[in-house]
This record gives C-alpha cells, structure tokens and sequence, in this order.
C-alpha cells in the first residue's frame, strides 16, 4: 500500500487538490465556505509536499557527496530562500504562494541533509534553535498579531519598518504564548499528582 500511496493516490490527489484550490472562489479561511474548501485542501497539500520533503531530505542524506557537491546544494539552498523571500515580500498571488512553498520545501530537504554548510553553521547558533522550540507557538499566534495590526496599520501602509515590527510582535507574542503554556502545563501536572496522592492517601 505504501508504493501505491506514494506513486499513485498522493500523486494525483495533490494534483486534483492543486486544480480545485487554485479556482476556489473563497480563499478566506474566517468563513465557513473558506474553512472548508481552501483549509482543508490547504492542510492536505501541505502534508503532501511535507513528506515529499521527508523523502527527499533522506534520498539526499545517502549520496556521497564530495566538497564540491555540498557547496553546490549550499548555494542552491540560499538561492531557493532569496528568490522566495523576494516573491514574499512582493505579495504573491496564491499560485505563486504554493510554488514558494515547495521551493521553502526542497531548501529544509537540503538542510536536514546534512550536506548544507548553511544548516550546520546555524546549527551552532542558540537563537536558531531557541526558534525552532518556540516554531509552533509562532505559528499559533502569528494569525491573530497579524488581524491585529491590520486594525491599527492599513495594508498599502506596510512598510519594510512595519513588517519588521509586526515579525518582533510575533516572536514577543510567541514567547509569551510557548512560557506561559508550559507554565500552564507544569502547574497542571503539580496539581493532577497532588491530587492523586491526596487521594491514594485518603484510601
């Protein structure tokens, strides 16, 4: 099943679900006809270019590569995100959106590698691991700090200034949101064991 599902069903079901995205006539996910078109296939593609990702990161961990082909996929690494990152800041349409996604892919392929001089030179930085722990409270938050600042800042007023304001917003908010939740978590999990010792005690 597992060929089958990789060279047949997620194959085609990516591309069926790239065709019906791309003419949805609702992009925004606040809605309820959003939510469940645009979300849903959102969330189905992204986990089909994640394992693609999965797969190509391993493919590209078992070739022995010499100097030269690391610095080769180092480069091509760095390309991929400059020319990414150019399109992001332009405000890419949708289509343009999700070929940025799966160039986003093939870079982070690269990266877990461990061929990419790049990855194993941020892999010695704190702040760049302190991001990756904290990666999943910035990606709980950075909707709502977004809708935020669309109600204080109109969108043509959004300057390279602001985006880097709102980029600090989020890691704030984001810190808040990873400390506090693991406050919550530590002091549940007191409580939960006090209360089960109160009550083997009692019996």
């Amino acid at each position: 099943y597992k060929k089958a599902f990789l060279q047949v069903i997620l194959p085609f079901s990516l591309i069926i679900g790239f065709g019906v995205w791309a003419n949805l006539p609702s992009a925004n996910t606040e809605g309820w006809i959003g939510f469940t078109t645009f979300g849903t296939f959102r969330t189905w593609l992204i986990f089909g270019l994640s394992y693609y990702c999965m797969l190509l990161g391993k493919k590209l961990a078992t070739l022995p590569l010499n100097r030269k082909g690391k610095w080769a996929l180092t480069i091509a690494e760095v390309a991929i995100h400059g020319i990414a990152l150019y399109y992001v800041f332009l405000h890419a349409q949708r289509p343009t959106q999700w070929v940025l996604t799966g160039l986003f892919m093939v870079s982070i392929a690269i990266a877990v590698s461990g061929h990419s001089y790049l990855a194993q030179l941020l892999d010695n930085v704190t702040f760049v691991d302190f991001l990756g722990e904290i990666s999943f409270s910035i990606y709980l938050v950075h909707a709502p700090v977004i809708m935020a600042f669309r109600h204080v800042f109109s969108i043509g007023d959004w300057g390279y200034g602001r985006l880097c304001l709102l980029g600090g917003a989020v890691l704030v908010v984001a810190v808040a949101h990873y400390y506090g939740t693991n406050l919550l978590v530590k002091g549940w999990r007191t409580l939960s064991t006090r209360v089960k010792t109160a009550c083997m005690a009692s019996e």
